[in-house]
């Protein structure tokens, strides 16, 4: 392939699917040799028990549980199989994205393309 004579909507797309390819092959590589999460049983069992989200939410309010909670899901993300499953779906908004903006920009040809015309 040669990137002198692509015009710049096949660019954006040629970096989308190499995003997704490259982000799909990671999180497969990342699934096969990770196992998973190992977690801290004694912090994890202290902060499953109701007397933990009684006095959270008593110093706290709802709030404190519910930012607790997130803070908890979000940090789970990242670790073990989650993070292959996490790295896929990054890669594959992202290059959803760039393929939509390349979808419904409107690019004038005359504008890019008198470079990139062989002579």
């Amino acid at each position: 392939m040669n990137w002198k004579y692509l015009n710049i909507r096949q660019k954006l797309n040629a970096v989308a699917l190499t995003i997704l390819v490259a982000g799909l092959t990671c999180s497969v590589i990342i699934y096969v040799y990770s196992s998973d999460a190992e977690e801290n049983i004694l912090l994890t069992e202290a902060q499953n028990t109701k007397k933990y989200y009684r006095s959270l939410e008593m110093y706290g309010g709802k709030a404190s549980v519910l930012t607790s909670e997130f803070i908890h899901w979000f940090e789970s993300l990242w670790e073990g199989k989650e993070l292959a499953y996490t790295v896929g779906v990054i890669s594959i908004a992202i290059s959803l994205l760039i393929f939509f903006c390349t979808w419904y920009l409107n690019f004038e040809p005359d504008e890019f393309d008198h470079q990139n015309k062989p002579t």
